[in-house]
């Protein structure tokens, strides 16, 4: 049986504890931080009350600890304490901690591999969500194209109907509105209409592009094969059954993939005010 073995300096016989008995001696509070500091283990009154005096102190002659320390001598006491079920209670909860760490080991690869998951399902819904937008941003700059032309022919009108003017060809008059409306800003920069409008004279130059974003509302509104390709070969439409079936008729109508064709770049209504910007 594994055991503590220490020896403790007998109370002196004015120590108050010298009147008490061998067994009420073990039990006194001091002998249990004596048990504590021998041990550095975790003891508690219960593991006090297995303390023993070896020798074994006799009933009928050691009444108090003056008598059993007359008996034995004056140097040293020595205590015992079975120590067996404590190990077996330490090694237990060490077991028992083991155990629990190699569950917590396994749940934090658990959730490590759950991170690593969700990571990827964050990563492809961003990259569907950037596509989307991406795909919403061209659909913007196709309604793009188609306004600012119409907001420029009616620029002109506003600043004919302004001047109480008409516009070239007039009511009556077959000539094309195209030309008309060239005409027009012909007017318009040769008597410098707006030229002393601080708020107005920054759009000549779009008035003098006219012609650029007419050209490009019409490609837009006529000429569909870039904003189609881009179409099929988005997430909403590159698995799917229109995918399968026009994307070979495509290829053999332009020439080239769907895939290559949505890499190209269209000139729209945004480049050319980038432009007239830079000028």
């Amino acid at each position: 049986m594994a055991e503590l073995v220490f020896q403790i300096t007998p109370p002196r016989a004015s120590d108050p504890r010298a009147q008490l008995s061998p067994r009420t001696f073990l039990k006194h509070p001091s002998m249990l931080s004596l048990l504590k500091r021998a041990a550095s283990l975790n003891f508690g009154e219960a593991d006090q009350k297995r303390m023993r005096f070896d020798p074994p102190p006799s009933s009928k002659d050691d009444v108090d600890m003056i008598h059993y320390c007359k008996r034995l001598g004056p140097d040293r006491l020595t205590i015992r304490y079975p120590i067996s079920d404590k190990l077996n209670e330490l090694r237990g909860q060490i077991k028992g901690l083991r155990a629990h760490s190699r569950s917590q080991r396994e749940r934090i690869k658990e959730l490590e591999c759950e991170l690593e998951t969700v990571k990827r399902e964050l990563e492809t819904a961003q990259a569907r969500l950037e596509a989307v937008e991406a795909e919403l941003q061209g659909y913007r700059n196709t309604r793009l194209n188609l306004m600012i032309p119409n907001l420029l022919v009616d620029f002109i009108e506003f600043l004919y109907k302004r001047r109480n003017r008409q516009l070239p060809g007039g009511s009556g008059h077959a000539g094309h509105a195209s030309t008309r409306y060239d005409c027009a800003i012909d007017v318009i920069r040769s008597e410098k209409w707006i030229e002393g409008d601080n708020a107005l004279r920054k759009y000549q130059k779009s008035l003098n592009n006219l012609a650029k974003y007419r050209a490009i509302r019409n490609a837009t509104a006529h000429e569909s094969e870039i904003e189609l390709a881009k179409m099929l070969v988005s997430p909403a439409y590159r698995d799917s059954l229109e995918y399968r079936h026009w994307s070979p008729l495509f290829a053999i109508v332009y020439g080239v993939s769907v895939e290559e064709m949505a890499g190209r770049e269209e000139e729209d209504a945004g480049s050319i005010l980038r432009s007239e910007m830079e000028q």
